[in-house]
C-alpha cells in the first residue's frame, strides 16, 4: 500500500514538473516573439499588409456610388480674408454624389450646394470616355445638356483603370503578393532600428529611423520586386507596375535625404496579453517637428496632431475622428492655431455597389458652341432671379 502511495505521488510530481516545464516554456515562447521589439513590428506589419491588400481590392469596385455631405466651420485671425466668404463657407453644406463604371468608362458626378438651407447649386457632369462625350446640366439655369469639348481623353480613360494596374490577376497571386510584399518589408525591421522600454506590463515598441537609412531602405525594397519576375507576372498590368517601380527608384535618387530628419514609430502596448493602446509617430523633418497618436476610443478611430515649426515656434494642433463602417463612415477634422485660427470640417461618407448605373437622357443636348447671346442672357437672369449671384458677391461683376 506504502509502494503505491510512492507511486502515485511521484506520479503526480512527474505530471507537476512537466505541466510546469510546459508553462514555463509556453511563457519564454511568449515572451521571447511577442514582447520582443523586432518580432512585434513583424507582426504588425504582417497585419498591416493583409489590411492594405484586402482595402485595394475592395477599391476596385467595377460599379459603384460614393455620395459625400461636408459642412464646414471656420474662425479666422486674418483679417484679410473677406467675412462674406467665411459666411459663404459656414452656412454652405455640400452633398456631391460619384457613379461609376469601369467597365464601360462611364462617370456621373452630382454637386448640391445649399446655403442657409436655401438652394445654391445643382449641377451636374456626365463623361462617358468610350464614347468621348461629356455633358453638363445646371437644374433651371438649362433647358438641355450641355456638351464639353473635351480634345484628349487619355488621362480621363486612364482613371478609371488607375487602380486595376495594382490587382493580382486571381486570387493566388494575390496570396503570393502578399508574401513576397511582406517579405520584403520585413527585411526593414532591423535590431539597430528597434528597441523596447517597460514598467510592468506597460511596454513602449519603437522603431527609429533616419531620412537617409528609410531612402535606401525603400530602395532596396523596390529594387527587389522590381527584379523578381515571380512578383512581376501576379499582376493583371505588368508593364505599368514595373513602371511604377522604377520611378519611385528614380523619386529616391532625385531627392536629397539628410540623417538629422528622423522618424519615430512608437506601439505602446499594456497588459499580459499585450494589448495594443495606442501608436504615436514623431518626426523631425527640417524645421518642423511633428506628432501624431492614433488610438481606437468607443470603436471611434481619434487620431491627434502636433506640427511645432522651430524656428518661429509657431503651433499647429488638430484632431481627426473617424467612425462607422466600410459603407457608412463620418469623418471630422478639426486644427486650431495662435496665428491662423480655427477649422473644422465633418464629411459623413456612404458608398454602395451597382448593378447599373444611372444614365441620363441624350435626345435633348445642346453643343457650348450653339449657345446664343439670348441663351447666355437667359442663364445670367435665371442666376439673379434665384440670388445665387447675390450669395456668392457676384452681383457686381454680372
Amino acid at each position: 500500500m506504502e509502494q503505491k502511495t510512492k507511486k502515485s505521488k511521484l506520479g503526480l510530481i512527474i505530471l507537476l514538473i512537466v505541466l510546469i516545464v510546459i508553462i514555463a516554456g509556453t511563457l519564454g515562447y511568449y515572451f521571447m516573439f511577442y514582447t520582443n521589439p523586432v518580432n512585434t513590428y513583424k507582426r504588425l506589419l504582417d497585419d498591416a499588409t493583409k489590411e492594405a491588400m484586402v482595402a485595394l481590392k475592395e477599391a476596385n469596385t467595377e460599379k459603384a456610388e460614393i455620395e459625400t455631405k461636408l459642412k464646414a466651420n471656420i474662425e479666422l485671425k486674418d483679417e484679410t480674408v473677406d467675412q462674406k466668404i467665411i459666411d459663404l463657407i459656414n452656412k454652405t453644406d455640400i452633398i456631391s454624389t460619384i457613379q461609376f463604371d469601369k467597365e464601360n468608362k462611364q462617370m456621373t458626378v452630382k454637386l448640391d450646394a445649399n446655403y442657409d438651407s436655401k438652394d445654391l447649386l445643382d449641377i451636374e457632369l456626365f463623361n462617358d470616355s468610350k464614347n468621348k462625350k461629356t455633358y453638363l446640366y445646371a437644374k433651371d439655369l438649362l433647358d438641355a445638356y450641355l456638351e464639353v469639348p473635351i480634345d484628349d481623353y487619355s488621362e480621363i480613360e486612364d482613371s478609371y483603370t488607375a487602380t486595376n494596374m495594382f490587382m493580382a490577376k486571381d486570387e493566388e497571386s494575390a496570396e503570393k503578393i502578399k508574401t513576397i510584399l511582406n517579405n520584403e518589408l520585413i527585411k526593414v525591421i532591423k535590431e539597430e532600428y528597434c528597441s523596447k522600454q517597460s514598467e510592468g506590463l506597460n511596454n513602449i515598441y519603437v522603431f527609429k529611423i533616419n531620412e537617409v537609412q528609410l531612402a535606401q531602405e525603400i530602395k532596396s525594397i523596390v529594387t527587389n520586386l522590381k527584379s523578381n519576375n515571380e512578383f512581376i507576372s501576379c499582376y493583371e498590368d505588368a508593364n505599368a507596375v514595373k513602371e511604377s517601380l522604377e520611378n519611385i527608384i528614380t523619386g529616391i535618387d532625385e531627392s536629397e535625404c539628410v540623417e538629422s530628419n528622423v522618424i519615430e514609430l512608437n506601439v505602446y502596448t499594456t497588459g499580459l496579453t499585450q494589448n495594443f493602446e495606442k501608436l504615436v509617430i514623431k518626426m523631425n523633418i527640417n524645421e518642423e517637428k511633428v506628432e501624431v497618436t492614433s488610438k481606437n476610443v468607443d470603436d471611434v478611430l481619434n487620431i491627434d496632431f502636433k506640427i511645432v515649426e522651430t524656428t518661429e515656434n509657431k503651433e499647429i494642433t488638430g484632431t481627426i475622428k473617424v467612425s462607422g463602417d466600410k459603407t457608412n463612415q463620418t469623418v471630422e477634422f478639426s486644427a486650431e492655431s495662435a496665428e491662423i485660427g480655427k477649422i473644422y470640417v465633418k464629411a459623413d461618407l456612404s458608398n454602395k455597389q451597382l448593378s447599373v448605373m444611372d444614365q441620363i437622357d441624350t435626345s435633348n443636348v445642346k453643343s457650348i458652341e450653339e449657345l446664343t447671346t439670348a441663351d447666355i442672357l437667359q442663364i445670367l437672369s435665371k442666376l439673379q432671379a434665384s440670388g445665387t449671384l447675390d450669395t456668392l458677391g457676384l452681383t457686381d461683376i454680372f
